[in-house]
């Protein structure tokens, strides 16, 4: 061959291996493109419902609790009213028509149905936000942060279970048994009963408030979780340019 033709065809040639490669490579990083845009649409679909899940879980909580606390002060107001009517004179037969007859006793009965039906719906209403987390860890990066907020979620749901359990140990919750022992001889009775409403209305109040703290703390520990998911949503919206650039964003 003629070595005026040589150089040109070496040239051409090797001009079509880098076409070739850069072709490749091109065709590599759109892949990537593509698998990277439907991870990460796939993260951001997790914080979203996440974010929903917030809301449902902890008024659901709060809904739960606060009809709860209403029936248990509605059933405990009942008593009352009829010890309240019975003066002091401890006539069971009496006391026992009367609950059936007083407005505050039948409150009570709509307000124990109300909490049953919420109860119902809790575990429903719950149950979302841990499919999402268990969906996060297939999505996100395991980190140590991310394993504490979740643990420190798991944390507060037990606080709420414990605050279910101790909610019937209330000042008055023997209230009837103390009535038929205690000597109105020795104690004066409206003094007695007086005592018993104050301490039912200062149970019903802290029982709220307490209902509130742990609302609020669910929702401050899944906000602190979504602020994680969302800095590993932002860190990892970036790619390398294999042609050895700048990082390419993903908006």
């Amino acid at each position: 061959m003629n070595a005026d033709l040589i150089l040109p065809c070496a040239i051409g040639a090797s001009g079509a291996v880098l076409g070739a490669i850069a072709g490749g490579c091109g065709t590599y990083l759109i892949e990537e493109l593509k698998i990277k845009t439907n991870e990460d649409e796939q993260r951001k679909q997790v914080y979203s419902q996440l974010w929903g899940n917030k809301y449902r879980a902890s008024q659901s909580y709060a809904s739960y609790f606060n009809a709860y606390i209403n029936y248990l002060y509605d059933d405990r107001c009942c008593e009352l009213d009829v010890i309240h009517e019975d003066g002091g004179a401890k006539d069971i037969v009496k006391m026992t028509q009367n609950k059936t007859k007083l407005s505050g006793c039948q409150e009570s009965i709509q307000s124990k149905r109300w909490a049953q039906n919420i109860e119902l719906k809790l575990a429903e209403n719950i149950s979302p936000m841990w499919e999402t987390i268990g969906r996060m860890y297939l999505l996100f990066p395991a980190t140590t942060e991310i394993d504490e907020l979740v643990n420190q979620i798991r944390q507060i749901e037990k606080k709420f279970e414990d605050f279910g359990n101790d909610m019937t140990k209330d000042p008055i919750s023997n209230v009837k048994t103390e009535y038929s022992t205690v000597s109105f001889s020795d104690i004066n009775f409206e003094s007695w009963l007086y005592t018993k409403q104050n301490e039912l209305r200062d149970w019903y109040n802290n029982k709220y408030s307490r209902s509130k703290e742990l609302t609020d703390e669910l929702e401050t520990s899944i906000d602190e979780l979504l602020n994680a998911l969302k800095y590993e949503i932002q860190k990892n919206n970036q790619l390398p340019d294999v042609m050895g650039g700048h990082p390419i964003t993903i908006s």
